[in-house]
Order: structure tokens, then sequence, then C-alpha cells
């Protein structure tokens, strides 16, 4: 008849089997559970679990061993059981939890048969648990599916929520996340930005004469253009509305704003697209740009003000044409805070 550790206190291998529960399981599970509450061990917490549940399903086993030395039987499936309830617990993915099961399945398995001494008692037991830990990964297997389809599916919503639906190119809210995202990195990683706003010259009247399709079209072709003059990583060139955009170059200075500026002008008018205001003209656009240096706060509002205006200065002037300043960190403090999406007027 199987005895039970709880119901004999004066075995004799009580004092070694609390030397495991209290001086290795209770430590490990102690300092994986103080790794979980420290963010910045994050990467150590999936480890930290598999390690505590090792030593704590191992340490079942050793009593276990100790146990069946003495003619006493703690059931078998404990040391499974401390396994699966880790693994689930810790919902570890379905990749880390394959390999350390199919470990602790082999090392399990010769320390039963070893100490069984019947091998058919073994395999009874060992099949059990087996089918436990079979069922702890299919199970860690569909949760990891569906942890990933939701975050594929939310980071489709972000993605729509950021895309213009006409020319799917960033709209307002990508611009406002990639402020975001200066703003975070200026303290360590600090960078000249640069900022341009361009508007289609005489728009409206391009879309009253030939219509809201070939507007749209316009539209979709000079985004397309634009587009091909942003290539670094956090480079970007929005569609604010109607025939609005707005380009931010990262790391980009003084020296080389104007030829950028200069380069999206030309990038649309060589794209040739007829005007119907007659005499062979061809769409255009204005562009108005500021730089800041890398000591001031990349304030993407307000260096949109500044860009803006300049756009007025290049629309005033003519049209078809650039104008840009740059910006020192004083002068975006005085700028008039406001949301970006003012129309400069066709």
């Amino acid at each position: 008849m199987s005895e039970w550790l709880i119901l004999r206190p004066d075995a004799r291998f009580l004092p070694a089997a609390h030397v495991i529960q209290w001086g290795i399981e209770f430590p490990v599970v102690l300092l994986a559970l103080l790794i979980h509450l420290c963010d910045r061990l994050r990467p150590l917490w999936d480890p930290a679990l598999i390690v505590a549940g090792f030593v704590i399903a191992f340490g079942v086993e050793t009593q276990r061993v100790l146990e069946l030395t003495e003619g006493f039987q703690l059931p078998a499936l404990f040391a499974p059981v401390a396994i699966v309830a880790g693994a689930i617990s810790a919902r570890l993915r379905f990749w880390q939890a394959l390999p350390a099961g199919v470990v602790f399945i082999l090392i399990w398995s010769a320390v039963e048969i070893w100490y069984l001494g019947s091998v058919p008692i073994a395999a009874n037991e060992l099949f059990v648990g087996f089918v436990a830990l079979c069922g702890t990964l299919v199970g860690l297997h569909g949760q990891e599916f569906q942890a990933r389809q939701a975050w594929l599916q939310q980071e489709w919503n972000r993605l729509m929520a950021e895309t213009d639906p006409m020319t799917m190119m960033p709209n307002r809210r990508a611009l406002k996340r990639l402020a975001d995202t200066l703003r975070s990195r200026a303290d360590r990683d600090a960078q000249r930005i640069a900022l341009a706003v361009i508007d289609i010259d005489h728009f409206k009247r391009y879309n009253d004469q030939l219509g809201h399709d070939a507007g749209d079209d316009c539209i979709r072709r000079v985004g397309r253009a634009l587009a091909q003059q942003a290539n670094r990583e956090l480079d970007l060139v929005s569609r604010l509305g109607g025939e609005e955009f707005v380009v931010v170059w990262h790391g980009r200075g003084a020296e080389s704003l104007f030829p950028a500026a200069e380069n999206c002008r030309t990038a649309v008018r060589d794209l040739g697209i007829h005007h119907p205001d007659g005499g062979g003209r061809v769409l255009t656009v204005s562009v108005g740009a500021v730089c800041i240096p890398a000591t001031a706060s990349p304030d993407l509002e307000a260096m949109y003000r500044a860009a803006d205006a300049e756009l007025y200065i290049a629309k005033r002037a003519g049209r078809d044409r650039c104008s840009v300043r740059h910006l020192a960190a004083s002068d975006l403090d005085a700028l008039t805070p406001g949301a970006p999406g003012d129309d400069a007027g066709g």
C-alpha cells in the first residue's frame, strides 16, 4: 500500500526532502518571481520559468527516488504535473516548450525505469505523463497560434487606420505616430530633421474640368512620385488630405534641404501630367520646407506650421517653386501651435 510523505513525518528521508524543497526549489521559484517583477529583465522571463519548472519537476522526482529507496511511493505523475502547470501558467511558446518537454520525458523515463525495476509498470506511468505533456504542447501551440492571429489582426487594423484609403499612403495618424517616435528617440539619438509641405498647383481647376476620377488618379501618381524621395528608415511621405502632402526626412540638414525640396518638385513635374489650363502646361507642385538642427526638439507640429508658411511664400511667388527655411531651436518655441492640415490654397 502506498504511503504518502505527509502521513509519515518520521520517515528518514524527510531532512533530505526539506533540503530539496526549501534549499533548492523555493529559492529558484522565488528568484523566477522576482525576475518577473522587473520589466528590465523581460528577456529572462521565459528562461527563468523554464529553469524553475525543471528544478521543481526534478526536485519532486528526486524526492520520489528517495522514497522508493525506503519503500514509500510518491505518485509518479507529480513531476510531469509540475512541468505541465509551469508551462501553462508561463504561457511558453511552443518551440520553447517542445525541447523542454522532450528533455524532461527522456530523463524522467530513465529514472522511472531504473528505480521501479519493472518496465511494464514504468511504461504505464510514462504513457500517462507523455499524454499529459502532448496535450500541453497542443494547447500551447493553439494558444500561440491564436495570439499571433490576434497580433496580426491588431497590426492590420493599425496599418489601415494609418493609411489613406485612396492612395494607400500613410495618413495624418501615421505622421503623428512618427512624431511620437522621434520625440522618444531624441534624447538618445539626436538627429537633424527636415519637413516639407507640398501642395498641387491649381488642383481645383484640374479636378473640376477633368472630373473626380482623373483628380484621384492624379493624386495617386503624385503620391507615388513623392514616395520615391524618402528612402531612409524614419523618412515618411504622408497625404494629409485633398491635394496636400507632407514629407519628413530624418537626418537631413540645412545643406541638403533645398536640393531635397527641388527633387520633390521636379519629380512631379517630370510626370508630364497634362493640365487643362492649356498652352501645353503640365501639373506642378509648390513646396515649403524647413529643417532643424540636432540640438532642437523634433516638434513636427511646429515644423509643419513653419513649412506651411514657406509654402504660402512659394505660392505667392508664382507656384511651381520651393521656399525653404533653416530653423533654430528658438524658432520652434516661437511658432504658434496648431494641427497639421490647413489648406495652402491650390
